[in-house]
């Protein structure tokens, strides 16, 4: 069983049974349904289909010569609001025990690498021909939240906000010179990031950590693709799954500039989400592949 079926609205208990079922209804009641030639031979095959307006079930397989399908496996998935982040390069990498596929890319928003999974691998192979290294794309972030709590915001005034965005974006132009070499800037990030360790050491004594950090992403887990989250909440929306009637929770956040969808079932949230607060939680980090050019890749 998947771990962040309840994330869509499927709350099962691992019954065999319930999971042969939601295959089974995805496949024959897809939506969509994407396909690419594999070298050898015979198509990797995905069914799409959705639950609620914006999350659903995606099952891939392979079809051979005889045009029979055979069922590899399957992932809950959501859509993204529409945020694209933009990067210079991601790097793709294969599973060892299936054809999913994750990626990576070096984001200086957060200043660590993020590693995602990889939703669109029909799309990836058919389009970018399973390259390893990808140049100018984009990636859709969105998060299935196992577990999530509200929290309320840090006091940040208007002015303070702007000062802040303009301070990451000339860390940022810092790190892209970094990775050139650039002397310069790899000592004045270093100093930087003294300071800042020696205003938060001193804050920390009186103050909780939350309120001094206002959004924040994390590994968590075992997993690589598995984050520990902080982030605003800029917009909210309650779905409800077709099949289950489970509420699902749809938040547009924002974590460390990265504009980020989450989804996270109604049951597994505590608080009341509303714009201004913020959201915390666990998330299986997963995202789609675009082409800047092409301004997102055609579903069908």
């Amino acid at each position: 069983m998947h771990s962040f079926l309840k994330s869509v609205g499927y709350s099962v208990e691992g019954n065999p049974g319930e999971i042969e079922e939601i295959i089974r209804t995805t496949i024959l009641k897809a939506e969509y349904r994407k396909e690419v030639k594999l070298k050898r031979g015979g198509k990797l095959i995905e069914y799409i289909r959705f639950t609620t307006e914006d999350t659903g079930i995606i099952v891939v397989g392979e079809e051979d010569e005889e045009k029979k399908f055979h069922y590899k496996y399957y992932f809950p998935f959501g859509v993204s609001a529409g945020s694209m982040n933009p990067e210079d390069e991601f790097y793709i990498n294969k599973k060892v025990d299936s054809d999913a596929y994750t990626a990576m890319c070096d984001d200086p928003r957060v200043g660590m690498s993020l590693i995602f999974y990889v939703v669109n691998v029909v799309d990836f192979l058919k389009y970018y021909k399973g390259e390893k290294r990808l140049e100018n794309k984009a990636a859709q972030f969105v998060g299935l939240a196992d577990s999530g709590k509200i929290i309320l915001p840090t006091l940040v005034h208007v002015e303070n906000r702007e000062q802040q965005k303009k301070e990451n974006n000339k860390k940022n132009k810092l790190v892209a010179e970094a990775k050139k070499g650039n002397q310069e800037a790899i000592e004045n990030l270093t100093l930087d990031d003294i300071t800042r360790y020696a205003i938060i050491s001193q804050r920390i004594q009186k103050e909780d950590i939350l309120s001094i950090v206002e959004t924040s992403i994390v590994p968590y887990g075992s997993e690589s693709d598995m984050y520990k989250i902080t982030g605003n909440i800029e917009e909210v929306r309650k779905l409800e799954n077709i099949e289950t009637h489970e509420e699902i929770w749809h938040l547009t956040i924002n974590v460390d500039e990265i504009p980020m969808d989450v989804y996270i079932n109604s049951k597994d949230l505590m608080g009341e989400p509303t714009p201004g607060r913020r959201f915390r939680g666990n998330v299986w980090l997963q995202a789609e592949l675009l082409d800047m050019k092409e301004k997102g890749i055609p579903k069908s």
